[in-house]
């Protein structure tokens, strides 16, 4: 578990398998990448407004981006010890840079919303990758398409022969169905693209 980050108040430690029950650390392998990438730009904002040192920053980003470095090339993995990811990487960096610095990371920021920026930030990652693969896909249906436009082929309604058509037009049925889907990619992105931050873990914060 996490030396002291969260738990520094607790006189002994927690039961391992209550501990492993409020764990999330497994399923938060899918939004590491974009916590790290949140925090950034969370510090970045902080000595924006002149809330943390220019060097306190230097010091947090190199520590940020080793993480993810490791992380990319497969050299570190999620000790499963930790509650949450948002935990774990905190605890990388006040490693690497100290408590006096590190415990600045999430300043004017709670887990609440590193969550919901964090869900967020993966699900237009992931809206975006399968965005690609149904371009991809319709690309395709569209060339076979044109190899196919005067390939006779049977039309049925209720199981039964029923208009002559091509392979290539029957393709294209589903190529418009999925540029139905397109647009239901894009509606659901517009309506996820929206910061959540402010809120921390209720009201904001003083600062």
């Amino acid at each position: 578990m996490c030396s002291g980050v969260y738990r520094s108040r607790l006189a002994g430690r927690p039961d391992k398998h209550a501990a492993k029950f409020m764990s999330s650390i497994e399923d938060d392998v899918r939004i590491l990448l974009d916590d790290i990438l949140g925090t950034m730009a969370h510090d970045i904002m902080l000595c924006e407004k002149k809330i943390i040192s220019q060097q306190d920053l230097k010091e947090i980003l190199a520590a940020l981006e080793e993480l993810r470095t490791l992380w990319i090339q497969n050299k570190i993995k999620l000790d499963p010890s930790f509650e949450d990811v948002h935990e774990y990487v905190e605890d990388y960096v006040i490693k690497k840079v100290g408590l006096q610095v590190g415990g600045k990371l999430h300043t004017g920021r709670s887990r609440n919303d590193q969550v919901a920026l964090d869900q967020r930030m993966a699900l237009r990652r992931e809206l975006n990758d399968l965005r690609e693969k149904l371009l991809d896909l319709i690309v395709v249906l569209l060339e076979v398409a044109a190899e196919n436009h005067d390939s006779p082929m049977v039309g049925y309604t209720h199981t039964q022969h029923a208009q002559i058509t091509s392979f290539g037009h029957y393709l294209l049925a589903y190529v418009d169905a999925l540029f139905r889907d397109l647009d239901r990619i894009r509606e659901c992105y517009a309506r996820i693209d929206r910061s959540p931050l402010g809120a921390c873990a209720l009201a904001g914060s003083s600062l």
